[in-house]
């Protein structure tokens, strides 16, 4: 993730419950629209979580009801 997405990222992470579990898509909302390459974007997102890149979340694995993963606010 570049910087400026990073940033966006962050604000949307921050405006999050702590105990919310949601996919990428449900964090984006409205937003998500604008990503042009989901699945790319997605991978970069996943990274940024594991490399302590963005705070403030976990990643808890793919959703039992659906093909996406989920990820924690902490």
């Amino acid at each position: 993730m570049n910087n400026s997405e990073i940033i966006v990222a962050q604000s949307l992470i921050d405006s999050l419950s702590v105990g919310d579990k949601k996919c990428l898509k449900e964090i984006y909302g409205d937003k998500w629209n604008d990503i042009l390459e989901p699945n790319v974007f997605g991978k970069k997102f996943k990274e940024a979580v594991l490399n302590n890149k963005l705070k403030g979340v976990k990643h808890i694995g793919i959703r039992s009801t659906g093909r996406c993963d989920e990820y924690e606010k902490i």
